[in-house]
């Protein structure tokens, strides 16, 4: 009776222990998942894998340019580890994706600081962008107007809705009035990039927009300097084969 008893209890112990092991390798596999979709962080903000990627899929055409126009060299397998000239094209374009994408989330960080969108992450992005289409679709089916195509590629949508985000936000950050001062110092120094036909009018706009578009410059730039910059999956980003 004695001997029924512990079998039973070993059994049970048994069968917990197996248990907790197959929850902390499903935890831990988990986790990994995590932490291998997210490329780096940016002010505590993800990058994850496959917004990376995008970026890399629309930079690769120009590093592939400056690479064929510097050292002539032409498409091959080996072309984007290859070292040509101590310079690498997969690190290269790597490297221009983490900096476009640094700049890119500091800008989305400062439009959620001032109250322009909730939400910046890329997976709320490509929700936007199914429902941008579907508007689309239903928008063409109705024979309703539409501006721009009648559906976004990814890309498109990515580039489209970012560049809009930012003239709202250029705006929000240099709402006070530009002085005439400001403006005849400017033109002073480049009125020889300004045309003779352009009227009064159109060329204190021109002056307004360009002094707007210089000063959010330095100050993304100050703010990109200062970013909190972590790079979480290293193998990926020092990886030259996995482009």
């Amino acid at each position: 009776m004695a001997l029924r008893k512990w079998v039973y209890v070993a059994s049970i112990l048994l069968t917990l222990t197996l248990a907790i092991i197959l929850y902390a390798r499903t935890v831990s596999s988990s986790e990994t998942d995590s932490n291998e979709s997210i490329v780096f962080y940016v002010n505590k903000e993800p990058v994850t894998r496959a917004e990376f990627q995008l970026v890399l899929s629309e930079l690769r055409p120009s590093v592939y340019s400056y690479f064929t126009q510097k050292y002539g060299v032409t498409d091959s397998p080996e072309f984007w580890s290859a070292d040509h000239g101590g310079e690498v094209p997969a690190r290269m374009l790597k490297q221009s994706a983490i900096d476009y994408l640094i700049r890119l989330k500091v800008e989305s960080l400062s439009m959620k600081a001032n109250g322009m969108i909730e939400d910046i992450s890329y997976e709320k992005l490509q929700k936007d962008w199914t429902n941008e289409n579907e508007k689309r679709k239903e928008a063409v089916k109705l024979k309703q107007p539409i501006y721009g195509p009648q559906q976004f590629t990814l890309p498109i949508y990515y580039r489209y809705i970012q560049a809009e985000r930012v003239e709202h936000l250029k705006k929000k950050l240099n709402e006070a009035a530009v002085s005439e001062e400001e403006i005849q110092s400017y033109y002073q120094d480049n009125k020889d990039s300004f045309s003779a036909d352009q009227s009064a009018n159109e060329l204190k706009d021109k002056i307004r927009t360009d002094l707007r578009d210089a000063k959010y410059s330095r100050l993304l730039d100050r703010l990109v300097k200062a970013a909190d910059v972590e790079i979480i999956n290293k193998s990926y980003v020092q990886d030259d084969t996995d482009i």
